[in-house]
């Protein structure tokens, strides 16, 4: 359909091309008869150029406004080179050609009337590139913006007309009152710029230079536009009379365009390096993730997460290896370096050891001062003067680690040591996952889901129960018979407060595990840069789609606390939440759509987040379809009226605790079962407002 469109706009534009040539024609034509006979000033000579100023006017914006629409503005290179294109446009306009006077020969006929063509073409090319970059990045009030200022325009340039006709000033005032009243509109209409700071300093400082130029030919535009005397009012005015208004006009509302942006840009600058990190950032563990989706090869693995912590550390060299009891330190990836250099600086395997004894990565910033590494320095100075150390863990095992060094002493600063640690917390889960399949593929597919399953979800899921201030929570979880894809974990967001997440992977087994790996990774990296349980859900599945099968999704709900006991919840598609109050049990059931199955920009229309307040003796419980879909033997489920009806009871009595809760309903879930087989796990997170 959008082919032919741009097939159809493709030869509007062309047939209007012809027209317009056809226009030209025929007033170089009429100008050269009138010379010839001397009736060159004569009125209907002068009312013929005027006709035949208007079509070309006319011809040439059907022209500009059929490219617009077969050239879209699809990403920024093509905003570029627009405005590139307009910019040598508006230099050829402005150069001081023609004498303002009447043509003496037919080369001087032909040269005026092209010369008018390109300054015509340039003024509406100049209006409908401004109308496009208004609308590429618009606000609620773009529109009637625009709108004003094209209707302010054309008023404008029917006024001029007015004014040629009557040579009466008053109208040449009210022009430029109203030039002043549209510019302050053009000013506001400029308003959103934040797309100039996701920008990376490359385009940053290409953006910097054509907005510069931009500023100074519109003012030279501007000023010769106004100007009676200048070569550019009177070839504009001799083409077609007022038009030399829209060229004013128009060459106005660039400069502010220009200015604006061009200031974002300059302050904006400093920043770039930043932004580039931080996207690269997000990227790479996104696309770390992604590998680990889609492949089980652990030297990939390694090789991938050596490679990019390098890149995101601006590292000279980086290294990374394994650690198991039967074949000990075992080099799997290096980077600019060689087996003499690796052996240089993991001599006597000091490196191993010391990284065995780490739990977060640590930044060695000048290894001839750091106690362990300083016999190193002189052997090593070369190479490796300061370098990172992230140790690799499945659970509490060390597997491995690895290293980034650079050649100079304190070149590592503390979103270095971060964006490492956002890698190894993927790759040790990914990692993990990878050997667990390559141990699995001797077994049998059942023996193999069951028990594998079963050991990535107890090192993914929490071995305690966590401490945040002013609340009281216990998690718990039953394992069925079959491995499901339960999962939950307790974060601090960017601002530092706690947050709580619980989620389903759909499907079972080895499957259902492995995109808990995954979503472990991505939530632990995507934690530390969220504000709020929303933007974590929506980043998680920004990340995770795309990459999952088809008929893989992931139900969640996420917690925000507050320090006063505000509660913010955030649900994708999950099991209602149960708020016990001493009134009453409330069921939580906000708007949501499960992770995996939209896509980012219709997720965020789908979710929503609802606000709670937790009191003294109230309770809120997270819970999994396995609570209240447990069966007993007569295949009846366990409900979720009955679960209220419990959960109402133990919550009012004096002194119950999130620990007491979360056993009676265990405990009368797995009564009520009577030990029948259950095919989901059952995980249950309470939390309490602490007195």
């Amino acid at each position: 359909m959008r082919e032919a469109d741009s097939s159809n706009n493709s030869f509007k534009t062309i047939l209007w091309l012809s027209v317009a040539l056809l226009v030209l024609t025929g007033r170089v034509v009429s100008d050269v008869i009138a010379l010839a006979s001397g009736s060159f000033d004569s009125t209907i000579s002068s009312a013929i150029r005027v006709l035949l100023g208007f079509a070309f006017i006319a011809c040439t914006g059907f022209i500009v406004w059929g490219y617009a629409q077969v050239h879209a503005y699809r990403s920024r290179r093509d905003f570029a080179k627009d405005f590139t294109r307009l910019l040598v446009l508006l230099f050829v306009a402005v150069l001081p050609f023609g004498d303002g006077g009447n043509p003496t020969g037919i080369s001087e006929v032909l040269f005026a009337n092209i010369l008018g063509a390109e300054r015509i073409f340039c003024a509406l090319f100049m209006v409908v590139f401004l109308y496009r970059a208004l609308n590429l990045q618009r606000t609620s009030q773009t529109r009637r913006y625009t709108r004003v200022i094209i209707i302010g325009t054309v008023g404008a340039f029917v006024t001029a007309l007015i004014s040629e006709a009557t040579h009466v000033n008053t109208f040449r005032v009210l022009i430029l009152l109203l030039c002043a009243v549209l510019a302050i509109i053009m000013y506001l209409a400029v308003k959103r710029r934040t797309w100039v700071h996701l920008l990376s300093a490359k385009e940053k400082r290409t953006l910097l230079l054509l907005t510069f130029v931009g500023m100074i030919l519109g003012i030279v535009s501007m000023a010769f536009s106004w100007s009676h005397t200048s070569e550019l009012y009177i070839s504009l005015r001799e083409a077609t009379y007022g038009f030399q208004v829209v060229m004013a006009y128009a060459s106005t509302f660039l400069t502010i365009f220009c200015e604006r942006v061009f200031w974002t840009t300059l302050f904006s600058l400093p920043n770039s390096s930043m932004i580039e990190r931080r996207t690269f950032e997000f990227s790479s563990v996104a696309y770390l993730n992604r590998i680990a989706a889609e492949s089980t090869d652990i030297e990939k693995l390694y090789a991938t997460v050596t490679s990019l912590a390098m890149q995101a550390t601006r590292g000279s060299a980086a290294w990374s290896f394994s650690l198991d009891q039967q074949s000990g330190v075992q080099v799997r990836s290096q980077e600019r370096l060689n087996v003499k250099q690796i052996q240089a600086l993991n001599d006597a395997d000091v490196v191993a050891e010391f990284a065995a004894t780490l739990v977060q990565p640590v930044n060695i910033e000048y290894m001839a001062e750091h106690p362990t590494f300083r016999y190193l320095s002189r052997s090593v100075e070369s190479f490796a003067q300061s370098m990172i150390i992230a140790p690799l863990r499945s659970g509490r095992d060390f597997v491995g680690a690895i290293i980034v060094t650079h050649a100079q002493p304190f070149s590592f600063e503390t979103d270095d040591v971060q964006a490492v640690s956002a890698f190894a917390s993927s790759a040790s889960v990914a990692i993990e996952n990878a050997r667990l399949v390559e141990d699995s593929l001797e077994k049998e597919r059942y023996h193999k889901e069951l028990l594998v399953g079963r050991e990535i979800q107890r090192k993914l899921l929490p071995q305690t129960n966590p401490q945040f201030d002013k609340y009281e929570i216990f998690a718990s979880s039953a394992p069925a018979l079959e491995v499901g894809g339960d999962y939950y974990d307790f974060y601090h967001l960017a601002d530092g407060s706690p947050c709580v997440l619980i989620a389903d992977v759909s499907g079972k087994g080895i499957s259902a595990a492995f995109y808990m790996a995954k979503l472990k990774g991505v939530a632990i990296a995507l934690a530390r840069h969220a504000t709020t349980a929303q933007q974590l859900v929506e980043d998680i599945n920004a990340t995770l789609f795309g990459t999952m099968e088809r008929q893989m999704y992931i139900t969640m709900m996420a917690v925000h606390l507050g320090s006063n006991g505000h509660m913010s919840i955030v649900r994708a598609g999950h099991t209602p939440a149960l708020l016990v109050r001493p009134g009453g049990t409330s069921v939580i059931k906000p708007r949501g759509l499960g992770v995996g199955l939209a896509k980012p920009e219709f997720f965020r229309t789908c979710i929503q987040t609802e606000q709670y307040t937790l009191r003294t003796d109230e309770a809120l419980l997270l819970f999994t379809d396995g609570i209240n879909e447990a069966r007993n033997h007569q295949e009846e489920e366990f409900g979720l009226e009955r679960l209220e009806s419990i959960v109402q009871d133990v919550t009012t009595q004096r002194g119950a605790s999130a620990e007491s809760i979360s056993q009676k309903v265990m405990h009368d879930v797995l009564a009520f079962s009577n030990h029948a087989m259950q095919h989901d796990d059952m995980t249950l997170i309470v939390i309490r407002r602490a007195p």
